[in-house]
């Protein structure tokens, strides 16, 4: 349940609207760790292939399209599994 109170997801998100890409690759490489120790694959998926679009490149070298893209997928599945902890949160 701590997974939901990860920071990361809205630093890509912020990052990428504000085409801070080095920022955006660290949200993303860190979401990536995250989610490989938590077993949440669809999500570490996406993360893994934004981080390797966003390595090492300057910012006239990133494929915005393909960038975007690859984001809505992180945010498909980030959406789905976060709903699904948030339906079976224990309650306090």
């Amino acid at each position: 349940m701590k997974f939901l109170d990860d920071a990361n997801f809205g630093k890509i998100q912020e990052s990428l609207k504000n085409q801070d890409y080095e920022a955006a690759f660290s949200g993303a490489q860190t979401l990536k760790g995250v989610t490989a120790n938590l077993g949440l694959n669809p999500i570490n998926a996406a993360a893994s292939e934004l981080a390797e679009l966003l390595r090492g490149k300057a910012p006239k070298d990133v494929d915005a399209a393909k960038t975007e893209a690859v984001f809505a997928e992180l945010a498909e599945a980030y959406g789905r599994i976060r709903n699904i902890l948030e339906v079976n949160r224990p309650q306090a």
